[in-house]
This record gives C-alpha cells, sequence and structure tokens, in this order.
C-alpha cells in the first residue's frame, strides 16, 4: 500500500493532535489537584482565622473586665484595590474611664501606613457608648489607635507609632466580623 504525502502529513497531524490532547489532559488533571490542595488550605486559612478573631474577642473581654483599654475595629471598608474609593470604618473602645480625654487615630495600610481620613482630622472622637466611626481611603489593612486627645500622629509611617499609645489593633480589609 503507497501512502501519498498528503496522507502521511495527515497522520502526523493526528499523532500530534492526539499527543497534545494527552499532555493537556495530564496537565488539566494536574491542575486539578493542586486546586483541591489550594481549597483545603483555603479552608485551613478561613478556620484559622474564625479562632483568631474568637481569641481577640476574648481578650477584648478579659481587657474589659480588668479595665485594661481596649480599641476593636467591627467594620472596614471592602478592600477594593482604588486607593481612592473611600468608605466607613469604626470600632469600639472598652476599659476608659474617661472617653472625652481620648481619641481613636486610624491608619491605612498601602505601601506605608497613612493617617485617616486626612493629616488635619486625623483624632477621631469617641462616643459615651465607647462608639467611633470615620471615613477612610481603601487599604489592604486598618489600624485603630486609642490616644491621648492632644496626640499628633504622624501622617505617614512604615510602621504603626507606639509612643503614647494606649491600645491598638490592626484588621485586614476583607475580614469579616
Amino acid at each position: 500500500m503507497k501512502i501519498t504525502p498528503e496522507q502521511a502529513l495527515e497522520v502526523l497531524f493526528a499523532t500530534v493532535i492526539l499527543g497534545s490532547l494527552g499532555w493537556l489532559g495530564n496537565e488539566v488533571f494536574d491542575l486539578n489537584g493542586r486546586l483541591n490542595k489550594l481549597e483545603g488550605r483555603l479552608d485551613t486559612i478561613v478556620e484559622i482565622r474564625g479562632e483568631v478573631q474568637s481569641l481577640e474577642k476574648q481578650v477584648d473581654t478579659l481587657h474589659a473586665s480588668l479595665g485594661i483599654p481596649s480599641v476593636m475595629i467591627t467594620s472596614t471598608p471592602a478592600e477594593t484595590g482604588d486607593l481612592m474609593s473611600k468608605g466607613s470604618i469604626g470600632g469600639t473602645v472598652e476599659g476608659v474611664k474617661d472617653l472625652q480625654e481620648h481619641r481613636i487615630v486610624v491608619y491605612a495600610l498601602t505601601d506605608k501606613w497613612y493617617v485617616q481620613p486626612m493629616p488635619g482630622e486625623a483624632l477621631t472622637p469617641i462616643g459615651a457608648d465607647g462608639s467611633w466611626h470615620t471615613w477612610t481611603h481603601s487599604g489592604s489593612s486598618y489600624a485603630a489607635l486609642l490616644v491621648g486627645s492632644s496626640y499628633k500622629p504622624p501622617p505617614i509611617a512604615e510602621a504603626l507609632p507606639t509612643d503614647a499609645v494606649i491600645a491598638s489593633t490592626i484588621r485586614r480589609a476583607t475580614e469579616d466580623r
């Protein structure tokens, strides 16, 4: 039997295509295995995050029962990736006797920590019930610092300030509480 060049070319193409399909099938199988491992790791991360949040609440409750000042962030804006977007941030303060003599300073993290909502408006008052809220620019994480009412926060920081800070907390933008 004589094979024409066209037939040989068709057989060659069919062999290459079938080989490629086998390779693609193996790659898809490998990617599915990797995806399953990542999903398992994500479930573990979610479980750990829930345990950490539970421990944070227990520590805050303990601080409050001992009269130790604490600050908590209870709401953050969703992370948008748009540094110009704005949203509301708020929380509570416990263990402070004279709330009028204290303020909250909020920082948003992008490439550095930036005071929020703006340098001239950085000292957020605390309500009589211990709650506070302000607006903030978008960030990947947020920090709330409990400070005295005369505190002068740095507008930009590589690391969060600690001098004259009574209590602090950090929360990622995407966390739910």
